[in-house]
Formats: C-alpha cells, structure tokens, sequence
C-alpha cells in the first residue's frame, strides 16, 4: 500500500504555508483509497465502440479513451483538497479533464478528491493527449461549478504559490496501475496520465529531520528500498538523522518511524557527546544494511555500532572515538580527533572498503576487514599515531601514515596480516612487528625508520622496503622485482655480528631482479635459485648492483653470515648474474651457474667457506684460496672473488 501517505500529521516544525493561498487543507485520514476499489460501471457518453476503445498498452492510448487517474497534492505534509466538479457546468461536463462530486459519475469516495476523469464530451474530442498541466489550467481558468482557483499553477519550480528553493523543492511520484513502487517523474505539468495512475505532486523539504536522544525521540525506525528495517538510536548526546528519498513521512510515536520509498539516512549529526556516547544502528530483512552519508559531532564518542550500515560520505568526530564498526565503506572519510587522554585508541572494523581513509589523532588499536581496496585511482591513507593490528583477510590497497606518537613500546605497527598487498605505501617512524601476507605485489613500498620483525609471505612477494632493519624474511615461492635497503649503523664492536640488519633470509622459489643493500651485518640467505640479484653488505652507495666491488668499495666491514642455492626441482639453471658482496663472506653452497654478461660472483676479503656443485660436479675452495687475493672461476659462469 502507498504507506508514504496512509497516515501523516503535522511537522514539528513551524508550518510554512502561505497565508494568502485559498487552496484547503486537512488533516489525513488513517488510509486513503488510492485504486478505486468498487468503482461500479462507468458512463461518460455515447456507447459507440470508436469511443470506448480501451488498450491494453496504456502508452499507446488515444484522444477517444476513458482515462481515470488520481492526483494527490501535498504541501509539506499536508495534504490539499482537490474539489469536486472541477470542469463541470450547471448543464454539464465542461472540460474533457475534470471531476465529480463523490457518488456521481462512479468516482470513489475519496474526501480529498482528487479522482481525475478524461474523456471526450459526447462526440467532441480533445485536440490532444490530456496532461497533468491541462487538469490545473482547467481548475485555474474554467473550474465551472467548483469555481476557478487562481493559484492553479504547477511546473518543476512551482505548485500554488509555493516555489522551490534552498530547503524545499518539487517532487512528483507516479505509480501505474498493477505496479508495487512509484517512480520519480520529471515531466511535471507535461506528464501524460495513463489509465488507473496514481499521481502524486510533493512540495516537500529537501531533508526529512529527525532527533533522536537528549530533547527528541527515543529511536527512529524505517524500511529502506531493499526492505531493509532499521532501528537507530543514540546514548548519550543527541543525534539528527536525516533521510531522503520519495513521499517521506513521519507517523507520530516517541519512536519515530519514517516511511517513503527508497529512503536512505544522508546524514547524521550529533551533539552534546562524551566518551560514553554510541550510535547504534540495527536492521533485519532486505540485505541487512542501510546506507549512511555523512555524519559528525562536535564532541568526544564511545562508539558507532552500526554492522548494519553501508557508510558512503565524510565521518567527522571531533573528540576521540573508541570504536567504529560498520558492514561496507564506500568513499568514506573516517577523521577522529586527538584526546587528552594518551591511552585513547580506535578500533575500526568492517567488512569491505573502498577508496576509504582514516585520520586519526588518536593511536589506531586495530583495524579489521575481509578488504580495504582502492577503485578511483588515489590510494587512500590511514593516518595515525599507531596502529596495533592489521587484519584484512582479503585485498589491500591503503597507505599508513604512523607518526610514532605514544607509540606501545615503540612499534608504530604491531602486527599485519593481509590477503594480498596489491599497493600502497607503508611509512612509520618506529619499529614495526610481524608482516603477514599471503601475496605482496609490486606496488607496495614500506619505510620504517626502525626495524621490521618480519616479514611472511605465503606464495610471491614483490615491492620495495626500506627500513634500519628486517630480522627475518620468509617467501615460500618467488621473490621478484623487490628493492630492500636496510639502514642500520655499522656497528664495530659487533665482530661476531650477533646484530645484524637482518637475520635470515629465506625464499623457497627464484629470487629474481631483486636487489639488497645493508651498512651492517647480514645473517643467513637460503632459495631455490637467485637470477639477475644483487646482495650487498657494507659496500659503498656509489657501486652500481652489477658492478664486482674492489677492496676500497668496502665502507664497513660488514659481514653476510652464509649463502645456500639450494636449487629447484626441474630448474637446471640455479645462478644467473647473481652478485653478492661482504667484506666478510661466511660459509657459501652454490649450484648450477650459467651465464657469463655478467657473470655470477661473490666477493669478500675471506670467506669461511665455499662449495660448488655444477657441470664438473662439486667442488671446493681450499683454505689459502678463502683468504688468498685472487680470482677463482667456476663453469665460466661463478667468479669467487678475494679482494
């Protein structure tokens, strides 16, 4: 049923109806009959079949058809008489659009009115297809017994005297007969009605208000244009919800339900908040979300509970905010203030997001989501202090910004897990724990200026990473294309280099087009096969990745702890231009180089050991040749190097 105008009362709001308009007002009735149940026969003339042609395609009907259709006028929420006998004479019918007092002529019994006939007059015919516009000149010029109304007039800008502007604005529904919804028709004075439409004319407010909370309703209820049943309310503080949509009413109830057709909340601002404010939104029904613009407070919240909510605008808190949750995030703007309070945090969940960011002044305690994508191009940030916990188990695609502020025992980045890092840049001021990925792909570029725990990789991992260190790098299949610089000091009195830049590094695939550079000591370096790869520890900036460093190319006394090419099943190729290059070269097992421009090569002042396994079988460097300046070659592919 049209439940936009079953049951309307007065706006809280001062009425702004014009006082010099002579257009009737009144007070609806519960329910409105709006499809002419028990309409009985009807006789507008002559029983000639050339008239009463009636066409299964309305759209195609005819200046000879009977047309019927009912016009419904609201000013505001009011809805207006349309008088009865309007283009009807003394004698008779005047005006081929017109209508007829109730009982007469089988028109329904509508108080309102509003039930419009169309129709020739005896064997006289219209000159043309009648409109909505026609049925007001006729009310305005030649109204017959009704009297004429010289405030008649509607277009896209105007009904009566009433004229669109900044807070209010034209609006006009059609429904045709057999169909469940109205649609939003922009024809207006020019729009032709079809037989059994049911046309409805709004001058309406831009926005529907509703306060919920301190000073107004406990809650507010409506169904939105999926079906969805929502249920808003607000602790603490008030909240203005407002909703658009088509013919938006409010039935009268300390929980206010708001009914209409395809409503959706464009905003929501809140006042008087605390830290123990929360918005709570739930639903049931439909798909289980609505959907929320912007919304903002001038204060400080608990939380916005709103799992059942679609966000799609700017959020604005202007104190601290402990938790947001929400299902999907469309082009939204999360901005939260700084607190006095140095514990603050905020804890965002959500199931998917989209060209989304977050401001923070406070630190970030978690954010969780099965995605957080990027659509239109501009990859957004999530800017913080801090952030505890990243969890998105899907894709990802988002800048960080950690400034270190407060920052729990230093890590500006406790933990992520990610699905697959498709871009973004990563950038913190502090240490950063354990980095989870199950792809990390080229675009993505991370800079700490600490150390980084560790990264994971679960399959193929890319991109470029700077930090003062990386403890432990783990990629079960390839490496490729990724760019590490790791900026710890050397640190001299570190002989046995129990502190180095990092740890292991251990790839079970190809590393490939990948270059490594550290100032300080490298632990253990393990894959399947290194191609076109360049290590370095403690060699000079200005060494190029393909150049074989010389003895004077050694900044620091850096150390690379051990090397092992462990090669891959059905990989005959296990080296390929591969350079590695330390001051010191711990123990080395390589297998399987071809290759000669350039050639493979390590290159160190001593090596602890190396072994060889290639055409001629496995071979090993004596001890003098560890130590002993000079070149030794192996399958005219592997140059060791002692400089």
């Amino acid at each position: 049923m049209f439940y936009a105008i079953r049951r309307t009362v007065a706006r809280e709001a001062k009425s702004r109806r014009a006082a010099a308009t002579a257009v009737s007002f009144e007070a609806l009735e519960p329910r409105l009959h709006l499809h002419g149940e028990g309409l009985g026969d009807h006789d507008h003339g002559p029983s000639d079949p050339a008239i009463d042609v009636q066409h299964e395609d309305e759209a195609d009907h005819t200046i000879f058809d009977h047309v019927h259709y009912t016009l419904v006028i609201f000013i505001e929420d009011q809805r207006v008489v349309i008088p009865p006998n309007i283009g009807v004479g003394a004698n008779g019918v005047l005006e081929f659009t017109h209508t007829h007092a109730p009982g007469v002529e089988s028109t329904n019994d509508d108080p309102f009115g509003g039930f419009i006939h169309i129709h020739p007059i005896g064997n006289q015919l219209p000159t043309h297809l009648q409109s909505v516009g026609d049925f007001f000149e006729v009310w305005r010029t030649n109204a017959g017994v009704a009297g004429n109304e010289p405030d008649a007039l509607f277009n896209e800008d105007q009904i009566f005297t009433f004229v669109a502007n900044d807070e209010f604005r034209m609006r006009m529904y059609v429904r045709h007969a057999g169909e469940s919804r109205f649609e939003l028709n922009d024809e207006y004075e020019n729009y032709v009605p079809h037989d059994m439409d049911e046309v409805v004319i709004r001058y309406e407010l831009l926005e529907t208000i509703i306060r919920i909370g301190e000073g107004g309703r406990k809650s507010v209820t409506f169904t939105d244009g999926d079906g969805t049943k929502a249920t808003i309310t607000m602790k603490t503080g008030f909240a203005d919800v407002s909703f658009d949509g088509m013919l938006v009413s409010v039935l009268p109830d300390d929980a206010a339900v708001v009914v209409g057709q395809d409503l959706r909340v464009t905003s929501i601002n809140m006042g008087n908040t605390t830290d123990k404010s929360t918005l709570t939104v739930k639903a049931k029904g439909g798909d289980g979300a609505i959907l929320i613009g912007d919304m903002n407070t001038t204060g400080s919240m608990n939380a916005i509970a709103a799992k059942a909510a679609d966000f799609d605008g700017t959020i604005d808190i202007a104190g601290s905010l402990k938790k947001f949750d929400a299902r999907n995030l469309t082009g939204v703007q999360l901005n939260v203030d700084a607190s006095a309070d140095p514990k603050a945090s905020l804890s965002v969940s959500f199931v998917n997001a989209v060209d989304t960011g977050i401001d923070s002044g406070v630190g970030v305690k978690s954010v969780k989501g099965e995605s957080w994508t990027n659509q239109d191009g501009d990859v957004e940030e999530l800017q913080a202090p801090w952030l505890g916990a990243l969890t998105v188990e899907d894709e990802s695609e988002v800048n960080l910004d950690l400034t270190g502020a407060n920052a729990p025992k230093g890590l500006v980045l406790k933990t992520a897990k990610v699905g697959t890092i498709a871009g973004g840049t990563w950038t913190g001021t502090g240490d950063a724990g354990a980095i989870a990925a199950t792809d990390i792909l080229a675009g993505w570029v991370a800079t700490f200026t600490g150390v980084i725990k560790s990264i994971k990789v679960a399959n193929n991992a890319a991109g470029a990473i700077q930090a003062a260190g990386l403890q432990a790098l783990q990629v079960k299949n390839n490496l490729t294309g990724a760019d590490f610089l790791l900026t710890m000091a050397f640190n001299a009195a570190d002989v046995k280099a129990k502190l180095p830049a990092m740890k292991s590094f251990m790839v079970g695939g190809t590393v490939q087009n990948t270059t490594l550079r550290s100032n300080a000591h490298l632990g253990a370096f393990q894959a399947g096969r290194f191609l076109n790869t360049t290590i370095f520890a403690g060699v000079l900036d200005g060494v190029a990745a393909d150049d074989l460093p010389d003895a004077g190319d050694f900044e620091h006394a850096a150390q690379i702890k051990s090397v092992t090419v462990k090669g891959i099943k059905g990989q005959a190729v296990s080296m390929q231009s591969a350079n590695f290059a330390a001051s010191v070269m711990g123990k080395v097992k390589a297998i399987n180089a071809v290759g000669d421009d350039p050639r493979s090569a390590f290159t160190a002042s001593a090596f602890a050991g190396f072994q060889y396994a290639g055409a001629n079988g496995t071979q090993k460097l004596d001890k003098p040749a560890l130590v002993t300046i000079g070149e030794t070659m192996f399958d005219d592919s592997l140059l060791v190097r002692v400089v």
